[in-house]
């Protein structure tokens, strides 16, 4: 993860913490009809995983990447 930015990584956590909690409850309902079945369980982390990754696609990938963004946006504000 190196070349990610705290920011980014963070976010991500809290998404996969809050995804996997509600996914969870709904896994633990006590009316089993509205339980997700193992295969929605799967496809659900599956499109989490995938969001996941789209959030770091956006990252610069080197503090290289990171500088340039960071001077561009202070001399051309956007």
């Amino acid at each position: 993860m190196q070349g990610i930015s705290r920011y980014a990584s963070r976010e991500a956590d809290m998404l996969a913490v809050r995804q996997c909690i509600e996914l969870s409850l709904r896994c633990v309902e006590a009316n089993r009809d509205k339980r997700p079945a193992i295969n929605d369980i799967v496809h659900q982390l599956n499109e989490l995983d995938a969001e996941i990754e789209n959030m770091f696609m956006r990252q610069p990938k080197s503090l290289l990447g990171q500088v340039r963004r960071l001077w561009t946006n202070s001399v051309f504000p956007t």
